[in-house]
C-alpha cells in the first residue's frame, strides 16, 4: 500500500490561515471602498450625471446669513503625541468671519479666536496675551492655526451650498463611480475639488480641496441633521496638509440665521497691550498637540 501522507490534515490546518487572509482582504476592501473603483461587471449602469448629483442640493438650498454652534472639539497632529480636547462655541458669518471660543470644563475660557479676511486674532485667556497673524504667513509656516481659517471652516460647515457655489465656477466637471460612492471632480480656477456622494442616497460624505501649491484639506462627514430646512453636519473631521493637523467637531447644537450683535466679530486687546506674532505663542499654554497629553 502507498505510504503517501494524506493532504486532508494539511488542508485542515491551513483553514484558519485562509480565513484570516480572507478577513484581512475584506477589511482592506471596505477601508478603501470609498475611493476604489469597482470592477467592470459591477459598473454596467452608467454613473449619474453632474446635474443628478447637484439637483437635490439645489432644490433645498437656502441662504445662511449666520451660523452658531456648540461642539466638542479635538485637535491633533500626525506623527506627534497627544491631542487637545475642549468644548467650543462658534459663530460664523459667511463667507469670511468667524469667532471661536474654547472652554475647559465648559466654563473656563482658554482661547478666544477671531478669524477675519485679514487673518487671525487670538487671545490666550489663561496668560492674558494677544496674538495676530495673516493666513499666508501661517500657511507658509505649516502652522496648525491655518486650519482655523474662516473660509475653510465655513465651507466645511455649509458644505452643500459651498459645493453648489464652486460647481458654478468650475471650468470642467466629471463623475466617476467607486464601490460605495460617486466622485464628483471639479476643476476650479484656484485648484480642484473632489466631492464624494454616498451611492445609496447621494449624501455628501467627504470633500477634498486641493490647491495648486500642493496644500489640501480633506473633510469627512459622519452624519447630517436638518436645521430650519438646511442640512448641516453633526460630525466633521478636517485634515489639513502640509500642517498635518486634524480637527474634529462633534456638534451638539445649531442656530441658523439668528441675529447677533455686530460686536461679536470684534476682538480688541486692552490699551497698551501689544499684539504678538501668532508663531510666538507657546502651544503648551493651551495643551496644544505639540506636547504629550
Amino acid at each position: 500500500m502507498s505510504s503517501t501522507p494524506s493532504m486532508f490534515p494539511m488542508l485542515f490546518l491551513l483553514r484558519p490561515l485562509v480565513a484570516a487572509l480572507a478577513a484581512a482582504a475584506l477589511v482592506l476592501l471596505c477601508s478603501c471602498a470609498h475611493w476604489v473603483q469597482p470592477p467592470g461587471w459591477l459598473r454596467r449602469e452608467p454613473p449619474p450625471t453632474v446635474e443628478s448629483l447637484l439637483g437635490p442640493l439645489r432644490a433645498r438650498a437656502q441662504p445662511v446669513r449666520t451660523l452658531w454652534l456648540r461642539a466638542n472639539a479635538a485637535v491633533s497632529r500626525s506623527r506627534r503625541p497627544g491631542k487637545t480636547i475642549f468644548q467650543a462655541t462658534l459663530l460664523a458669518q459667511p463667507p469670511d468671519r468667524l469667532r471661536l471660543r474654547a472652554y475647559r470644563s465648559s466654563t473656563i475660557l482658554v482661547l478666544d479666536l477671531l478669524a477675519e479676511p485679514s487673518g487671525l486674532r487670538v487671545c490666550d485667556a489663561l496668560q492674558k496675551r494677544y496674538y495676530a497673524s495673516d493666513y499666508e504667513t501661517l500657511r507658509r509656516a505649516g502652522s496648525l492655526w491655518a486650519a482655523f481659517s474662516a473660509p475653510l471652516l465655513i465651507q466645511a460647515l455649509t458644505v452643500e451650498s459651498t459645493v453648489l457655489d464652486r460647481a458654478a465656477s468650475a471650468r470642467a466637471s466629471r463623475v466617476r463611480p467607486h464601490w460605495t460612492t460617486f466622485e464628483l471632480t471639479l476643476d476650479l480656477p484656484d485648484g480642484r475639488a473632489c466631492v464624494f456622494f454616498r451611492r445609496s442616497d447621494f449624501q455628501i460624505v467627504s470633500v477634498v480641496w486641493e490647491e495648486p501649491n500642493g496644500a489640501s484639506a480633506r473633510i469627512t462627514y459622519a452624519a447630517m441633521r436638518e436645521i430650519d430646512g438646511i442640512r448641516l453636519p453633526e460630525r466633521i473631521d478636517l485634515r489639513l496638509d502640509p500642517a498635518e493637523m486634524h480637527l474634529r467637531l462633534d456638534v451638539t447644537e445649531y442656530k441658523v440665521n439668528a441675529d447677533f450683535d455686530r460686536r461679536a466679530f470684534i476682538l480688541q486687546a486692552p490699551a497698551g497691550t501689544p499684539w504678538l506674532p501668532l508663531d510666538k505663542m507657546d502651544p503648551r499654554t493651551l495643551g496644544w498637540p505639540d506636547t504629550p497629553e
